[in-house]
């Protein structure tokens, strides 16, 4: 198996980093990576680099034991990007277009340097979508920065509903907000998933709200958490019924 990361100069100083693996006989990996170097090559300044060429040491080779399925760890180091540093992740998926890629990037970008926090992001290719990671770094023991984040990470995500990205994972802490972003259909979605688990988890025992699905007995008394505000309110309701 070989791994390819391409990194893509853009107009701004930042750069776009994507990951790929190939798999296969040496025939089979060696077009596919003759066919990405012709088109990336059409960009000037772009660099092509095998795991191969770079130090001992480096984020290349880690991702290879990664897809080989050997533990590694080199590649959390980047949440020391700051002192004492923890992380959240804005994840939507877009189609596979640099007008999309620019956009996400300028809508991170912008709410970033807003609340005062760096922005590191990758975006990863598919045959049919893209997905884009952005990291959002901060102080795990400054209550201040873990309000930004948090407040960041809500806007981006209401954000990107609103042109159309929907999130594809995400915290525990925001996923009745992402849920509540696949609202098309008046909640079709919702009112299915909520018709499934009313079904086969009567009594709501089963992961009670997971992915913002919540059991008939839980919705609407103050367990969902919908902003940097909310705090859930179900521990006084499940104290009131004992």
């Amino acid at each position: 198996m070989s791994l390819v990361i391409l990194r893509l100069c853009l107009r701004n100083p930042s750069f776009v980093p994507t990951k790929t693996n190939f798999q296969g006989n040496e025939a089979i990996r060696n077009a596919q990576l003759d066919a990405i170097k012709k088109a990336f090559f059409k960009i000037p300044g772009t660099k092509f680099f095998l795991p191969e060429d770079s130090p001992d040491y480096s984020y290349l080779r880690s991702r290879v034991n990664i897809y080989c399925g050997k533990p590694d760890l080199r590649e959390l180091e980047w949440v020391n990007w700051m002192p004492n540093g923890a992380h959240l992740f804005f994840a939507p998926i877009s189609p596979v277009t640099g007008k999309d890629a620019r956009h996400q990037f300028q809508l991170c970008k912008n709410r970033c340097d807003q609340y005062g926090l760096d922005f590191l992001s990758t975006y990863v290719v598919g045959m049919r979508e893209m997905h884009h990671i952005a990291s959002i770094i901060y102080d795990r023991g400054s209550a201040d920065s873990k309000r930004r984040a948090h407040a960041l990470l809500r806007d981006l995500v209401s954000d990107a509903a609103k042109v159309g990205y929907g999130e594809y994972r995400t915290h525990l802490i925001m996923q009745d907000q992402v849920a509540n972003t696949y609202n098309w259909g008046g909640d079709a979605l919702m009112k299915f998933n909520e018709t499934l688990k009313d079904a086969l988890d009567p009594n709501g025992i089963m992961a009670p709200g997971r992915c913002g699905i919540w059991p008939k007995s839980y919705r609407g008394k103050g367990w969902e958490m919908n902003s940097v505000d909310d705090k859930s309110t179900g521990d006084e309701t499940a104290k009131a019924s004992l």
